[in-house]
């Protein structure tokens, strides 16, 4: 990985967890988050995953003002880095613990490697 793409994935990892923690933490149903990025497109590659429980919990936070709030908040951990997306929108993706189970067995690498 090339000194560039390190300082991003770090930037990430930090920028995320940060987010996780402070923000996303009193959320129901939510689990974890995690990225993908393919550094040779970035930042078009760039995918945000935030993991629930439940699809239903996953519906209930679209609707939620909190989804707002967690897009600016990823926008606002973008621009710190200039980093610049057409729409964050297009970059988070939203899945659950239960269809990973059913349709994965619970195989995360292998689920998320079908995202990018």
């Amino acid at each position: 990985m090339k000194k560039a793409a390190k300082k991003l994935e770090n930037m990430f990892r930090k920028g995320l967890t940060d987010i996780c923690e402070h923000d996303l933490k009193a959320i129901d149903g939510f689990q974890w988050v995690t990225h993908l990025v393919d550094y040779d497109r970035f930042p078009d590659s760039l995918k945000i995953v935030l993991i629930f429980d439940t699809e239903k919990q996953v519906s209930a936070f679209k609707r939620s003002a909190e989804k707002m709030r967690i897009d600016d908040r990823i926008e606002m951990l973008m621009s710190e880095h200039n980093i610049k997306l057409k729409s964050v929108s297009q970059h988070v993706l939203y899945d659950n613990e239960t269809d990973c189970a059913l349709q994965h067995n619970g195989d995360w690498v292998k689920r998320l490697a079908l995202v990018s």
